[in-house]
């Protein structure tokens, strides 16, 4: 009958002077967070999350907090209606997963890349669980009717700049990477393009 053929090895301890020549080559400096550049990270990656809650919460008009007035291509009115045609009468869920900043060299610009899922939704989803997870509204019950819902899975690159002592979003490239669902629940890009073509004109 044929073996297989056996292999044994013994392992050497490594000496703790020479491991300790090797920790500084691969363990990362951490980020001090009091230094100046983790703040103003952290201040981008809140504007980035404020722009979710926005879109989601439909509040259009405090679309200043995170986007300049001369944001590109066409400036904040132009964003505003775009946004505003394109989720005012939609079930919207806007969340940010990974994401990364680099800050400019001068320290009032950066570029920060954010993977984000946009779902549409069919109908308002109804129930709501207090914190005591009592259920009320509906039992606790959702609802997406027959329609489901969309995704949209995207890449977000934002060029932030340093304003008033805020970081805005001065300009923002998405890519679209793939969607699922009904796609019919998202509005009609021409339809978008007619209703906020007057400011690109007024630019």
């Amino acid at each position: 009958m044929y073996r297989f053929p056996t292999f044994s090895f013994r392992l050497r301890p490594i000496p703790i002077l020479l491991l300790s020549l090797f920790i500084p080559l691969i363990t990362p400096a951490p980020l001090d967070p009091s230094s100046s550049s983790a703040s103003a990270i952290t201040q981008i990656r809140n504007t980035i999350n404020l722009l979710s809650i926005l879109q989601d919460t439909k509040n259009f008009t405090a679309l200043d907090q995170v986007y300049t007035a001369d944001v590109n291509p066409f400036g904040l009115d132009y964003v505003q209606c775009v946004l505003e045609a394109s989720l005012a009468d939609a079930t919207t869920l806007h969340y940010a997963d990974t994401d990364f900043v680099e800050l400019g060299p001068a320290g009032d610009t950066a570029t920060a890349v954010s993977y984000v899922q946009a779902i549409y939704f069919a109908d308002e989803v109804v129930g709501v669980v207090d914190v005591n997870g009592d259920a009320e509204e509906g039992q606790g019950e959702g609802s997406q009717g027959e329609g489901g819902s969309c995704t949209f899975f995207e890449t977000n690159t934002f060029e932030m700049v340093l304003r008033g002592g805020r970081w805005l979003i001065q300009n923002q490239q998405l890519e679209i990477v793939a969607k699922i669902g009904n796609y019919s629940l998202v509005p009609d890009n021409d339809a978008i393009t007619t209703t906020c073509a007057p400011f690109e004109s007024s630019t």
